[in-house]
């Protein structure tokens, strides 16, 4: 994430904040849906960060243009293509000039490893697509986007679309 102590990040489909843990010494903001996730992060956290339960497209920003980071960690593939537009929106109008947006998602490629192929297509997730999907609707609102396909970050056959942005 190239993230400095003090940047402000934002972490859109934050969960139970498990990511926090990685991202020591930053201005925090988790957003998720769920209550039970919200709770979880605000128990295990504290004041430590602020929790907000939310839909990306529902949130009041009280800063708008202050974050220097938003992530969106394995949440796109779970959303139709609306969904992932109101996302890139509130990253866009989140974001300061220069800051970075970050997605991270499982994916389908041409010549995938079967297996991969297979627990991917177990996935919750009903909207996996194929890297240049996520790109395409990345790219509507941050023109300079670009993914890297990865098959490497697990200890199982497994494939990951990252996208990355600056606004």
């Amino acid at each position: 994430f190239r993230i400095k102590p003090g940047d402000k990040v934002m972490d859109i489909g934050c969960g139970p904040a498990d990511m926090l843990a990685l991202l020591p010494h930053v201005d925090y903001t988790g957003i998720d849906l769920s209550e039970n996730y919200i709770r979880s992060a605000r128990q295990r956290y504290g004041n430590a960060a602020r929790f907000v339960c939310s839909s990306a497209d529902g949130i009041d920003l009280k800063e708008p243009g202050t974050y220097d980071l938003v992530i969106v960690i394995a949440l796109l593939h779970h959303l139709n293509d609306e969904q992932v537009r109101a996302i890139c929106r509130m990253a866009l109008t989140s974001l300061r000039s220069g800051g970075r947006f970050v997605s991270f998602d499982n994916c389908f490629v041409d010549g995938q490893n079967s297996f991969a192929r297979w627990v991917i297509s177990q996935d919750r997730g009903r909207n996996v697509r194929r890297p240049e999907g996520y790109l395409s609707l990345v790219r509507e609102f941050f023109p300079n986007a670009a993914v890297d396909v990865r098959h490497d970050l697990l200890n199982i056959p497994y494939t990951h679309a990252i996208c990355v942005a600056q606004k």
